[in-house]
């Protein structure tokens, strides 16, 4: 009998600890945003696209750069703060990326460097064929800016605020968003 009742005492416990407790929508804007971000983060587009109203603006799959690629990969970004108003939704968010004003200086001012060390070694290297000189170049920018947009000084935190939109029942984000303001322009 005792038994029995502490029983009773849990389930009613646990119900109304289920009844009180706060529900969350799994597909809110906040997870349209993450769910967004996560992907371009990722590289991986087709994740991107699923939480996009317009996807047009995504590349594809074939069409990844590896600058690209790297450049988002040092995004981070927190939520700060989602203000709901029917089917459209406000999100603020805190966002850590590399600051390009400061990294295309220092890329501007070794691009000299860059294109002699290129120079020199087409000179070196007479048989080889445009396209891998080209690959060469794209190779030493890369590796420049992967170089700087490591390093902690050329990384700058920014506010942003993205737009997310329901439709047919699935929150997306809103093609009104300025995505540009995730890097602070």
């Amino acid at each position: 009998m005792k038994k029995v009742f502490v029983m009773m005492v849990m389930l009613c416990v646990l119900l109304a600890s289920v009844g009180c407790a706060k529900k969350t929508e799994s597909g809110g804007p906040k997870t349209a945003i993450s769910g967004f971000l996560d992907g371009i983060i990722a590289s991986d587009y087709k994740k991107a696209a699923e939480y996009a109203e317009d996807a047009s603006e995504l590349p594809s799959e074939e069409d990844v750069d590896p600058i690209a690629t790297e450049i988002f990969s040092k995004i981070s970004y927190e939520i700060t703060d989602v203000k709901e108003d029917g089917d459209k939704a406000t999100v603020k968010l805190k966002v850590k990326h590399p600051d390009f004003n400061n990294i295309m200086e220092i890329a501007q001012s070794k691009m000299m460097e860059l294109t002699a060390k290129a120079l020199e070694s087409a000179a070196d290297s007479e048989e080889k064929d445009p396209e891998a000189q080209q690959e060469e170049i794209t190779k030493m920018v890369t590796d420049l800016l992967t170089e700087e947009m490591g390093k902690e000084e050329n990384i700058k935190e920014t506010e942003a605020e993205l737009i997310a939109v329901k439709i047919d029942g699935k929150w997306k984000v809103s093609k009104e968003s300025k995505t540009e303001s995730l890097f602070g322009l």
